[in-house]
């Protein structure tokens, strides 16, 4: 073979600038559906406002609706642990949750995730984090080794819930 002989560049197989299309017509529309989908929604779609409250008295409780529902979690845990479905352990970290819940409603704040140096810097928690502490060494002991009363932390949390 010469080698000032030229050849033909090989062209490249019918497929793959059809391939190259399709890819680049995915791409688009993918950008186009992320665009579409990751926008705020119009105003239409939002929920309606809740409805005015009514004013309050200097002695009216804002939360004396919430305080019945969440006394009786505390009394179903009190029975389920009556019963033997909970050990104390258990208890403890159930009522750990139901307690944390409340302060939640309570402070507006997820009480939830928080731990409890944070919940301790929360404005108006610190009772919620002095009662969420004693839960802390039964909720996190060795099964069988709670060493905590079952009945104070029940009277603890019925306090917390009712006097709060």
């Amino acid at each position: 073979m010469p080698v000032d002989e030229l050849y033909d560049p090989v062209l490249y197989s019918w497929w793959v600038p059809v391939l190259g299309a399709v890819l680049m017509a995915l791409a688009v529309a993918y950008v186009v559906w992320a665009v579409r989908h990751t926008r705020r929604r119009p105003e239409h779609d939002a929920p309606p406002p809740p409805p005015p409250q009514r004013r309050l008295g200097p002695y009216d409780d804002p939360y004396a609706s919430v305080r019945p529902v969440y006394l009786a979690k505390v009394d179903a845990l009190e029975a389920r642990y009556v019963a033997g479905e909970l050990d104390a352990r258990s208890l403890h970290l159930e009522l750990s949750a139901v307690v944390r819940d409340f302060g939640s409603v309570r402070r507006g704040v997820d009480a939830r995730v928080l731990t409890l140096s944070e919940l301790r810097r929360v404005d108006g928690a610190r009772r919620l984090a002095n009662l969420i502490e004693t839960y802390y060494r039964p909720a996190f002991a060795r099964y069988g080794t709670v060493g905590a009363s079952s009945e104070q932390a029940l009277a603890g949390a019925r306090r917390v819930i009712s006097q709060w």
